[in-house]
């Protein structure tokens, strides 16, 4: 009986040809690829569905923003003087420590770009002593006009806020 069934299976095999496995075997793989293409125009469908039904950030930024708002104006009316004073207090301590390391990073760039400064004075072909001049001017002028720069920056708010 299996000698049989061999002999069937062989015929059958020998029976078609091969161009017609060929055409059967691009069938199946155009059909395997149509069927990706539509499973990937369905994925990137539910993604723009999603996309489009989720609540947007921008109303709970918004919420938030105005509920930020409010909590403070209320505390800031319901708490009084001492809480006002002292987030006062706080902002101006944080306001002069970030102005004085501002002022501290400015100085030390100016002092770490100095060697570049001087080799680019020289290949422009000036002296040591023009460059230490060009040096020392510049340097004064940033001492001098910083300094007033940042007590004008620091004082001028606090004139015109008790005015």
């Amino acid at each position: 009986m299996n000698q049989k069934r061999k002999k069937i299976r062989e015929k059958r095999e020998m029976a078609i040809p091969k161009a017609y496995d060929q055409r059967r075997a691009i069938a199946v793989a155009t059909a395997t690829a149509a069927k990706a293409e539509a499973a990937v125009a369905t994925a990137s469908a539910a993604v723009e569905i999603v996309r489009l039904t989720r609540p947007n950030n921008f109303v709970k930024e918004h919420y938030s923003a105005t509920q930020t708002a409010f909590r403070g104006y209320f505390a800031y009316k319901v708490r009084g003087h001492n809480v006002r004073k002292q987030a006062k207090l706080t902002f101006v301590q944080r306001y002069h420590v970030g102005l004085a390391v501002f002022g501290v990073g400015m100085e030390s760039g100016n002092w770490l770009q100095a060697p570049y400064v001087y080799y680019l004075y020289s290949t422009y072909g000036l002296s040591k002593g023009d460059t230490g001049q060009l040096f020392i001017a510049g340097f004064g002028s940033s001492m001098l006009f910083g300094t007033v720069d940042i007590l004008y920056s620091m004082c001028i708010p606090e004139i015109i806020q008790f005015v």
